[in-house]
């Protein structure tokens, strides 16, 4: 059905269809997937157009897709509330070190600057210095992709099982803990102190076969005795009551049959607060959240990403390489939708995120178009919002003189630059009311 256009004195009868220069201009504009070619009144015009609304240096469309993020907040004192960020290279962290790439030497030293100043982190530790709460690293995958140093003693691999499996096996998705095989995290690990760990895998009914739960201990102890398979879709283990420090972790499969399918630790340092999960591939686009894969697989694919029932709010900052591979605005969206459903089924809502700037963009398919289409989607799904950082930053060389990129020719923000994000989104997150 084609877009109207507001009429100044409520007339809807009678109008001829606009001039194509005019439906251009007003594409554009407003983002319209169609041309405009009559008039509507103006009560009518209120509902029908989402004009973004001004949230401190940002323009939101859809405001009110966040209410049920505001809901959720309420809570804040007593559980975690939860936000997850599905992303790039950019929600990885990688620029906030100082470096264009991933170019130092010291890998681990990279990555610890990634956990600490890239922008998710810093948005987590503006969130919970907000109540004074202790702010904890959250989400941590099981393959090396992630960065997290554990421990893998005879594990397989499923591409199928864990995020972003449309990228391949090689380093991401989840393992499989046959018997006699297990995952440990050191002390020393990445995980970092913590006083709770939620350990995430699948049951049966979520078609993998033969799916039984981990042993886990902490500190030698074990805290669970499983038996037998496990029925269920995603499914998680939560050990409370642990001293504020570090801590060894061992999840196995001691059962004399089955399989554990395991694919994420999530650690917090309160049982209240803020958790924000930084679930991001460096290169990735949102095609790569599934890939090709369809039916169940799909399914744990867009679950293990996005959590849905356990996240309140799912960030998606994904668009940056989807216009450097110039993927179809159709499939783009397509994906979107997907994470959308998700999410929204499960009882949350979206925040839409557009990228900062890159120097140089280039393609028939511009980041604009992204951006368009982004808007469209907080446009057409009620709990759905829409914000683009690039309203934030302005021109990618003027940003650069202010220090927001550590080099003139990346699209990689520098510590500074994460933080200007993460300070705005924060501002965005923490509005008394969505309306």
């Amino acid at each position: 059905m084609a877009k109207k256009l507001i009429s100044i004195d409520d007339s809807k009868t009678g109008e001829a269809a606009l001039p194509e220069a005019v439906n251009a201009a007003l594409r554009n504009t407003y983002g319209l997937k169609s041309d405009v070619d009559a008039k509507l009144s103006k009560t009518e015009a209120a509902s029908t157009y989402a004009t973004p609304k001004r949230v401190g240096a940002l323009d939101v469309t859809n405001l009110a897709g966040l209410r049920r993020w505001g809901a959720a907040r309420g809570n804040v004192l007593a559980g975690p509330v939860t936000l997850t960020v599905p992303g790039d290279s950019i929600s990885w962290g990688v620029g906030s070190d100082g470096n264009a790439g991933e170019t130092l030497p010291a890998v681990e030293a990279q990555q610890n600057a990634y956990r600490s100043v890239g922008w998710v982190a810093q948005l987590r530790r503006i969130l919970n210095a907000r109540y004074g709460i202790p702010s904890a690293q959250n989400w941590q995958g099981i393959r090396p992709g992630w960065n997290t140093g554990a421990v893998i003693n005879g594990a397989g691999v499923s591409g199928t099982s864990g995020p972003f499996g449309g990228m391949g096996a090689a380093s991401a998705g989840a393992v499989t803990l046959a018997v006699g095989n297990s995952v440990e995290f050191p002390v020393t690990s990445a995980l970092g102190p913590f006083t709770e760990i939620d350990i995430y895998y699948w049951g049966t009914d979520s078609g993998v076969v033969g799916a039984a739960a981990p042993r886990v201990s902490i500190d030698d102890v074990a805290q669970t005795t499983p038996t037998g398979a496990q029925s269920g879709g995603l499914k998680r283990i939560t050990v409370t009551g642990l001293a504020d420090t570090t801590h060894k972790v061992v999840i196995s499969n001691d059962q004399s049959a089955y399989t554990v399918y395991l694919w994420a630790v999530n650690v917090r340092r309160a049982p209240n607060g803020f958790t924000v999960n930084r679930i991001a591939r460096p290169g990735a686009t949102a095609v790569d959240i599934v890939g090709t894969y369809t039916g169940a697989s799909k399914t744990r694919l867009l679950q293990s990403t996005i959590m849905p029932g356990i996240t309140d709010l799912l960030i998606v900052p994904l668009g940056t390489n989807d216009q450097g591979q110039q993927i179809a605005l159709t499939e783009y969206r397509t994906r979107l939708q997907d994470m959308i459903d998700t999410q929204v089924g499960g009882g949350g809502c979206v925040l839409l995120l557009g990228e900062p700037p890159a120097a140089a963009p280039t393609g028939a398919i511009t980041e604009q178009n992204y951006r368009d289409t982004m808007k469209s989607l907080a446009q057409d799904n009620t709990h759905v919002a829409f914000t683009d950082m690039r309203d934030l930053y302005g021109p990618h060389a003027e940003a650069f003189g202010m220090g927001l990129y550590p080099t003139s020719a990346t699209v990689h923000p520098s510590a500074k630059g994460a933080g200007v994000m993460a300070n705005a989104v924060a501002e965005l997150l923490l509005l008394p009311r969505y309306a």
